[in-house]
């Protein structure tokens, strides 16, 4: 049997209701889903946890929490109860080859979730010494991603649920107790049946654990759900740096760990994979830059010729913004990875989406694309679900993104990628193509500036790529600063993010990312930190998006966790987009001329400047950086192309700076 395939049909319905006749009873959070998984599997075969160290280790399975009790046996409280302000949370990293673990530390109990393969989770659980509580593992139907529990079979150290899952213990528990979730004092029987089976799912078992000693267990899924593989390198990023804020490190390795933890098949998803059922090439290609830009170039490599072979990936239809945004990705990965085959396969797919922007902005009609599917289905009737594109306007492309017309953003990623493929092409021999495109580019943006002055520009997205990943504002670069600015203050926020902006967080960091490159550090520092104080997973470093969840396909209707959702979360957009800009915020490149400049700390915040800093491994497409910086002298060593090098705005004007170039 494939997780998820049960017998229910409405989980959710059947959790509600019990809710609603047991509302004094403890139930699941829904709220601060991450994802433990390994790379490739499939939305079947991830495991979810919650704050408090709730745990399932797959969709429709079963749920896994802590119950505390005093002295005297009664329920003091719950690892769903326990407020998220008394729960510390981190990534723990193997040397191997394995996902990170989640450590759990509350003032009852600490709580170590592990993955040693596919299917097998691992839990170490520990009790403060001189604590007067005892803990309890409650093995129930509802949690993270919950589902009917049918049988429990109990038989020495093993515990059997479903006919499926194994559960060992070491040591021994004190006690186990199992019955239906429900009767009256459910959670305080000490009912012991060896088998234990209901029709309607609700079961439950309390393992009694004994004091003194770390409890472990481990969860065998003899069907851990199909996985592709994929050539991933660990699971932090190849970033190593040495800052004053520890905080940013263990955020750029949550980013890299969670993209890769969410790679469902050989697609990337925009969020939770159940949630999204559908890959969309917009979220992707950020997706694919992070994670080439993680040091996971040959996984970025393989998953883009998905990309690059189709020209639509979503379940919207053809969109115009996605040839620009394939050919920024593309060309990120090739000039990372430069390698003649590549490059040879990548050739006329470059030219093909390059000839597919021509033709929009050439649009004298109409045009339609042919619909690949998958579609999402509350689109599938949608006439305009095969439209591309309206007839071009003033130099503008007028076509359809995300299900609205977003002008200039559209506009913005198809000049960017005009750019980025005249450089691909330039670099393979084949500068007549390149010289035309950048002609094509730049009247582009000129057009891009023009409309900026319209309506057009009241567009929430118009702020998110006009300088960063684009350059189309790069011409006009203190009107588009001053243009954000009044947008900004605008909408009431007078450049610091709204108490709402957990919404849609990833729009969030792509406004800060063009603060960076308008050199206004302070306020991506603002964006940083008011994100990281606002976590969905409080230490954890992830973010959701949306309000309420995604309503693609009711998958998590079927299950017995993730009722009630605030929104969809993990969101791997945004993780993609925070990983981005701390990369800038570290060495970035500045294109906004025709001659790209190299700068080095555009994002470092002015009081740490008296601390010793280094980073290493961080590249661009034009090779990699190493920086020094120590007793106010930058030293700089740049691997490939022999960019020029600014420092970022916190360094003083006569900061000293070194720059060595060598070889890659």
């Amino acid at each position: 049997m494939v997780c998820g395939q049960t017998n229910q049909t409405n989980g959710r319905q059947a959790v509600l209701e019990a809710m609603g006749q047991r509302p004094d009873d403890s139930w699941p959070r829904s709220a601060g889903h991450v994802i433990l998984a390994y790379p490739g599997t499939r939305e079947t075969g991830k495991a979810y946890l919650e704050p408090g160290g709730n745990f399932s280790p797959c969709l429709n399975s079963f749920g896994i929490s802590f119950w505390v009790y005093d002295a005297e046996g009664k329920l003091q409280t719950t690892s769903e109860k326990i407020t998220t302000d008394q729960i510390r949370q981190q990534w723990v990293w193997s040397t191997l080859n394995t996902p990170p673990a989640v450590l759990t530390d509350t003032v009852y109990f600490k709580a170590l979730w592990s993955l040693a393969g596919p299917g097998q989770g691992r839990l170490t659980l520990s009790i403060p010494t001189n604590s007067a509580s005892t803990v309890e593992i409650l093995v129930r139907s509802p949690g993270p991603a919950g589902g009917p529990l049918h049988t429990i079979e109990l038989n020495a150290k093993n515990l059997r649920l479903n006919n499926r899952w194994m559960l060992t213990f070491e040591p021994a528990p004190t006690a186990v107790y199992t019955g239906h979730e429900g009767d009256a004092d459910w959670s305080a029987s000490t009912s012991s049946e060896r088998q234990w089976r209901n029709s309607d799912g609700w079961g439950f078992a309390r393992i009694v654990i004994p004091k003194g000693r770390e409890f472990k267990v481990a969860i065998f899924d003899p069907s851990p759900g199909y996985q592709v593989t994929l050539p991933y390198t660990g699971f932090k990023s190849a970033i190593e740096t040495r800052l004053p804020d520890e905080q940013f490190a263990a955020c750029m390795n949550a980013q890299t760990a969670q993209l890769l933890m969410g790679l469902t098949g050989s697609e990337t998803r925009p969020g939770d994979p159940v949630q999204y059922p559908i890959s969309s090439l917009r979220e992707g290609a950020s997706i694919l830059v992070a994670l080439a830009r993680a040091g996971q170039i040959n996984l970025a490599s393989q998953l883009a010729r998905r990309f690059a072979d189709r020209d639509y990936i979503g379940g919207r239809g053809p969109e115009a913004d996605a040839p620009g945004l394939a050919l920024w990705a593309l060309v990120e990965i090739a000039g990372r990875l430069n390698q003649r085959s590549f490059d040879a396969y990548l050739q006329p797919q470059v030219m093909r989406k390059a000839h597919l922007i021509h033709e929009m902005l050439a649009a004298d009609r109409v045009i339609r694309k042919a619909v690949t599917p998958p579609v999402d289905p509350r689109y599938a009737s949608d006439p305009q679900l095969s439209l591309l594109c309206d007839p071009a306007q003033n130099g503008l492309i007028m076509g359809k993104a995300a299900g609205s017309r977003p002008v200039l953003y559209i506009n913005a990623a198809s000049s960017g990628g005009l750019t980025a493929a005249a450089e691909f092409m330039e670099r393979r021999d084949a500068g007549l193509y390149g010289m035309q495109w950048r002609i094509d580019a730049a009247q582009m943006r000129e057009s891009w500036f023009n409309g900026l002055k319209t309506s057009y520009g009241n567009d929430e997205w118009t702020w998110i790529n006009g300088l960063w990943p684009s350059w189309s504002a790069g011409p006009h670069r203190d009107a588009f600063a001053a243009a954000l600015k009044e947008h900004t203050q605008s909408l009431g926020l007078d450049d610091q993010p709204s108490s709402d902006a957990t919404a849609h967080p990833h729009v969030l960091l792509a406004k800060a990312h063009q603060w960076l490159y308008l050199n206004k550090p302070e306020i991506v520092w603002e964006t940083v930190k008011w994100l990281w104080k606002n976590q969905s997973s409080p230490g954890l470093y992830t973010w959701g998006d949306g309000v309420g969840e995604n309503p693609n396909q009711h998958q998590w209707e079927r299950s017995r966790g993730w009722v009630t959702p605030p929104q969809s979360t993990p969101h791997y957009w945004t993780a993609a987009e925070m990983f981005l800009l701390q990369c800038d915020m570290l060495v970035g490149v500045d294109e906004s001329t025709p001659d790209p400049v190299l700068i080095v700390g555009a994002g470092i915040p002015g009081y740490w400047m008296d601390r010793p800093m280094s980073v290493r491994g961080l590249s661009t497409r034009f090779g990699g950086v190493s920086w020094t910086w120590l007793n106010g002298r930058m030293n700089v060593v740049v691997y490939g192309r022999k960019l020029p090098v600014r420092l970022g705005p916190a360094f003083k004007s006569n900061a000293l700076l070194r720059v060595d170039y060598a070889n890659p």
